[in-house]
């Protein structure tokens, strides 16, 4: 039995890791490694912006602050709504008076 030349290692070498990476198992791996690597950057994100998620209590807390800043944020738009709703037809009556007023100082003997 001959040895491989340096260049037909890393061929096989090559040929090895492409299959291994192609594969159902390679996929597989991948697949953990990404998984693994996304839930190590959201902890670390989450643990930066000042947020514990170590433990069970800590992420019902965070449930239950994103549940009231969504009740909050519904709550100033259908606010802000409404003010506008009245700022415009406030004006579209003080238009309509003062148009009736100038109507009438105009038809007046």
């Amino acid at each position: 039995m001959t040895e491989p030349t340096p260049e037909e290692a890393r061929s096989a070498t090559r040929n090895a890791v492409r299959d291994i990476l192609l594969g159902t198992e390679g996929q597989m791996l991948m697949t953990r490694v990404a998984e693994e690597a996304s839930l190590r950057a959201l902890t670390d994100f989450m643990l930066k912006i000042g947020m514990d998620t170590t433990s069970p209590q800590a992420i019902i807390a965070l449930q239950n602050d994103m549940q009231h800043l969504r009740w909050w944020n519904k709550f100033v738009n259908s606010a802000l709504l409404k003010i506008i709703l009245a700022v415009v037809g406030l004006s579209a009556m003080g238009g309509y008076a003062s148009l009736l007023a100038r109507f009438k100082e105009i038809l007046s003997p």
